[in-house]
């Protein structure tokens, strides 16, 4: 056997052209804005012009034969910006590094054919005319029901609407336009988390898989001073407007079966989980942060010890090193593949 070896330059040319090759493969490929006009159904958000339409970021890869989708929901002051509209690039930048734990799972997700979209909560990235980093916490502190009209109610009306536009033009959405049988996944972060739950638990869809990262029901037993340390320094919510928002909707009365749950963490006669996950989801994943304050160890450990002991068989737990922000090594790297794989397994 002849061996042929290569003159030096050749072989650095060629270990130079498999470098470049590789990096390109592992370029992120930045998402799609798709326009999107939501069906609001408070009058109250009439007078937001951007909560009604505003783009949503969609990530695709260029050949479009996907077969699943995942739509995922962003966490409470995500993509909350003080940068003023006419600041575009500025603004764009910073929009940008609040999308990163999103474009990490959605990149993921592109290497295994599976495309995502991004639904943001009302008033964050960008959707609401009110550009102040405070505009979420303004909403509340007016009513803390807001973050069961907007954040619950609206938000699950818009991924209704968002499903219902994926089948009918799937391959806007970077899917394979011949698919008759989509299969959708869901995932929240944090109170995205919550509303991802809802939208599993009320709407009239199947989905393949429901993903709950950093997040958990009962957000009633969040404690003040968690939320105090956390959010006070940056957007001036601390203990008075937690417990101001959780003493409005004490008094809202919300008739919610769904909310109520996720709210509270009460099962009730009118609320039977089981028989309201059953045939919904096919299997479910929760992400929860040791060191999370406020989706805590504990409240995680008796939501684990719950679904037990409902017999849920499809129910997966999963356990990271990582605070609420999840920004860490694990954070940042392994909880994205950790998405990815549960998801395509």
């Amino acid at each position: 056997t002849k061996v042929t070896t290569l003159p030096s330059y050749l072989r650095i040319f060629a270990s130079l052209q498999t470098i470049l090759i590789n990096l390109i493969v592992m370029k992120n490929i930045k998402p799609k804005k798709i326009k999107f006009e939501s069906n609001l159904k408070y009058s109250y958000l009439e007078q937001f012009p951007n909560n009604k339409n505003f783009e949503i970021p969609c990530w695709q890869n260029e050949n479009r034969n996907s077969k699943e989708i995942l739509i995922m929901i962003n966490g409470f002051l995500e993509g909350v910006l003080n940068v003023p509209i006419e600041e575009e690039i500025k603004r764009q930048k910073k929009i940008n590094i609040h999308l990163r734990r999103y474009d990490s799972i959605a990149n993921e997700l592109l290497k295994k054919n599976i495309v995502s979209v991004l639904m943001p909560l009302p008033f964050h990235f960008g959707r609401g005319e009110d550009f102040s980093s405070r505009a979420p916490i303004e909403r509340l502190m007016e009513d803390g029901s807001n973050l069961y009209f907007g954040g619950f109610d609206q938000i699950i009306q818009d991924v209704n609407d968002l499903i219902s536009r994926i089948k009918n033009n799937p391959h806007e959405f970077g899917l394979d336009k011949k698919e008759k049988n989509i299969k959708f996944h869901m995932l929240g972060y944090s109170i995205g988390g919550v509303s991802a739950m809802g939208c599993v638990l009320k709407l009239e869809h199947d989905f393949k898989s429901m993903n709950i990262l950093l997040s958990s029901w009962n957000l009633n037993a969040i404690s003040s001073d968690a939320m105090h340390e956390l959010f006070q320094p940056t957007f001036q919510l601390g203990r008075n407007e937690w417990e101001k928002i959780k003493s409005d909707l004490d008094d809202a009365d919300i008739i919610d079966p769904e909310f109520n749950f996720l709210w509270k963490g009460e099962e009730s006669q009118d609320f039977p989980l089981r028989d309201k996950l059953e045939n919904k989801v096919s299997k479910i994943l929760f992400i929860n942060g040791n060191h999370d304050s406020l989706f805590t160890q504990e409240m995680a450990t008796q939501r684990a010890k719950y679904l037990t002991d409902k017999e849920f068989d499809n129910v997966t737990f999963l356990f990271v090193h990582s605070n609420h922000l999840g920004l860490g090594q694990q954070g940042r790297t392994m909880i994205p593949k950790f998405i990815a794989t549960f998801i395509d397994g």
